[in-house]
């Protein structure tokens, strides 16, 4: 209970330093408080990925497209990982019970997809989506093939696809 307390003070904490006051300190803020939150992002406590996710959602809706952007090739991978762990297990108990029926399996598995695209996680994903220039891209292309090939995670593997499927669109949006 007070560990919870001092990390929810620590987010708060971490929050109004990277979001409120001026630029430069809040970029040089969130140059260090970024990269922890996305280690905690697969962090194996509950609490602490709950706090975490909260902080990111927080900080990914306060800050800007400049405070942001050399931060997303990091950033929008580790959220979608995230999004395989943020699963209950109770839900991949039963994808992996009912495997062998296959039509119930592909329905499973599209309501999980379809779940996490509009959990935090995604929604913070989606909110930084925009600022993906072509410098991003060309780093952020690479992770996100290698999470769709490679990630264990069906949700992941979906919620990747989705953001490939944006970028897609965003970019011909803005060449039309």
């Amino acid at each position: 209970m007070a560990a919870t307390k001092a990390a929810q003070a620590l987010s708060h904490a971490c929050i109004k330093m990277c979001v409120e006051g001026s630029g430069k300190s809040n970029e040089a803020s969130l140059k260090v408080v970024l990269p922890a939150l996305v280690k905690g992002l697969s962090s194996s406590v509950a609490e602490v990925r709950g706090i975490v996710v909260t902080t990111v959602v927080k900080l990914t809706k306060g800050a800007g497209a400049a405070m942001l952007r050399p931060h997303l090739s990091a950033l929008i991978p580790a959220l979608l990982e995230a999004a395989s762990d943020a699963e209950s297990t109770e839900i991949s108990y039963v994808s992996v019970r009912v495997s062998n029926d296959p039509e119930i399996q592909e329905k499973l598995d599209l309501a999980r997809v379809t779940a996490a695209k509009v959990s935090p996680l995604m929604e913070s994903v989606n909110s930084v989506l925009a600022f993906v220039d072509g410098a991003v891209l060309e780093s952020l292309i690479p992770r996100l093939v290698e999470l769709i090939r490679g990630h264990y995670g069906l949700v992941t593997k979906g919620c990747a696809a989705h953001v490939v499927a944006t970028l897609t669109h965003q970019e011909w949006n803005s060449q039309s």
